[in-house]
């Protein structure tokens, strides 16, 4: 079983992941980022796309190795990553899905401004990039094709992660 917490930059994904990790005893955090990271340091930089998501080689290694996980090992396989793309959803999370893998797909969200203080209190508030594509993000990630959401507005994010749970055990 595969857990993909969605959402933009900045809403909580990564800290709720780690919760989930503590609180299933069977479960591995996998960064599909460490992909990305790998495309970056392995291909001279003219060959770089501007999001390594972009990259075919991300989404095929991404769900091979996620593949690999699931199939070889009784692991419940958590993904923080954010995931805008419908044809790259469809590529990882559908092909994942079409293998017979279960997934339960969770989207964080917040208000815009809530989530750019987040990012300025991470740090991350002089990253170009990143606050470029946050306001794109949260549009593209509002859409009913990224449900389930899940208001991390006034949630702590032990509270969002017993909300994934409480999701996912409602479901079983």
């Amino acid at each position: 079983m595969i857990i993909w917490i969605n959402g933009t930059f900045g809403v909580g994904k990564t800290e709720t992941a780690k919760i989930l990790h503590k609180k299933m005893p069977n479960s591995y955090l996998y960064d599909p980022e460490e992909v990305g990271s790998l495309i970056r340091k392995q291909l001279p930089v003219d060959l770089w796309e501007e999001d390594f998501q972009d990259h075919e080689e991300w989404r095929l290694w991404n769900y091979h190795l996620l593949k690999k996980v699931t199939t070889e090992t009784e692991k419940v396989v958590i993904v923080p990553m954010t995931l805008t793309n419908e044809q790259y959803y469809q590529e990882i999370i559908g092909g994942l899905t079409k293998e017979g893998i279960k997934i339960h797909h969770f989207t964080l969200v917040a208000e815009p401004q809530t989530i750019l203080d987040r990012l300025m209190k991470r740090g991350d508030g002089n990253n170009e990039w990143i606050m470029n594509r946050t306001e794109m993000n949260v549009k593209q990630l509002s859409a009913t094709f990224f449900q389930i959401h899940i208001h991390t507005e006034k949630l702590t994010v032990e509270e969002t992660a017993l909300e994934v749970i409480n999701l996912i055990m409602s479901k079983s």
